[in-house]
């Protein structure tokens, strides 16, 4: 038991765990088939049936309070799931909360799918929570990299120790970054509306900020290290390492933020160069497909003459470390 709660806080402090949950509706969120039995029928409250669903919610929301992306994958009618999260008094997840919801009649796993791609994040980083055995079932063959827990008041609970959760997060990062993903159909509209890409990014009116790092987005940047995959050079910082790169004095580290006309993203990304290599480039991905990450590294070329990048490469970075090597092409790459 020692052993396993050890390696739990290393997989807190490192940032190892799963991102978001998928949750079905129906028996899920509340208790019966909304289709069938409308708004007035469902269970759902503090008291008798509808206590379990309450509960469910009441600790989703605290997932929620601690950074986990919430999502919904319902075979339903839209304007009546919406209706339940506008207009039951029994809700405590609300609008607000859901990062991305795919309501509709499809199968369950082109609709995660699509949720994977909307909110750019990786399949294997997603928990799929659902009642029915079929579409676990189906979920599990047709996507194996997608943790699924089934629907069981009685056996559910510790099969969510996949999430590894820090006691300290900013509520306002989580609000903004909810924000940049429930307005990203809009940024897709305009950009369906222009006519080149050049015209879209222009029309975003983007605003980037790159300033060194102030103590206060410490822990926002270690969060952001540990968690960014595709558009990082691989370095991982804890808020410990990072007050402690802030006592070198030959290291400069940056914070990236970033807002548009939807919405203010906040800080998105991180740089760090010690003498004359670059230590730390990470970049959220909910920020890419903006040129932040070539406003990233011109800020870097612009002031630095780079004999080395520190890059550890991965099945999922490798197209940052040919934008860098096509950069800094009298820069050495060497391994972390």
């Amino acid at each position: 038991m020692m052993a396993c709660e050890v390696y739990k806080q290393y997989l807190i402090q490192t940032g190892k765990t799963k991102k978001c949950i998928v949750l079905d509706c129906d028996n899920v969120l509340w208790g019966g088939i909304l289709s069938e039995e409308g708004i007035e029928g469902i269970h759902l409250g503090d008291s008798g049936f509808g206590r379990e669903y309450q509960d469910f919610q009441r600790f989703l929301l605290n997932l929620y309070y601690h950074g986990v992306i919430l999502t919904v994958c319902s075979k339903n009618d839209e304007y009546d799931v919406l209706r339940v999260f506008r207009e039951h008094n029994g809700m405590l997840l609300q609008e607000e909360h859901i990062a991305c919801f795919k309501i509709n009649w499809h199968d369950k796993p082109t609709n995660i799918k699509a949720i994977a791609n909307e909110l750019n994040i990786s399949l294997d980083s997603m928990v799929f929570v659902d009642d029915s055995i079929f579409e676990i079932e189906a979920v599990k063959s047709v996507l194996p990299d997608v943790t699924v827990i089934q629907y069981d008041r009685e056996l559910m609970y510790d099969k969510f120790s996949c999430f590894n959760l820090k006691s300290e997060v900013n509520l306002s990062d989580i609000e903004k970054r909810n924000k940049t993903y429930q307005t990203n159909q809009r940024r897709e509209k305009l950009k369906q509306n222009c006519s080149c890409y050049e015209d879209y990014i222009k029309s975003l009116d983007i605003k980037v900020d790159i300033h060194e790092i102030l103590p206060t987005e410490y822990s926002r940047v270690a969060e952001l290290t540990q968690r960014t995959n595709k558009y990082t050079n691989g370095k991982r910082y804890t808020v410990s390492e990072i007050k402690e790169r802030m006592t070198v004095p030959e290291v400069h580290f940056y914070s990236v933020s970033l807002s548009d006309r939807f919405s203010d993203l906040g800080i998105v990304g991180a740089l760090e160069i010690e003498n004359d290599e670059l230590k730390l480039f990470s970049l959220s991905c909910r920020a890419l497909g903006r040129n932040v990450e070539n406003e990233m590294i011109n800020y870097v070329s612009d002031r630095y003459e780079l004999e080395n990048i520190v890059f550890k490469l991965t099945d999922k970075n490798e197209s940052l470390l040919k934008q860098m090597q096509q950069t800094f092409s009298h820069s050495s790459i060497i391994g972390l």
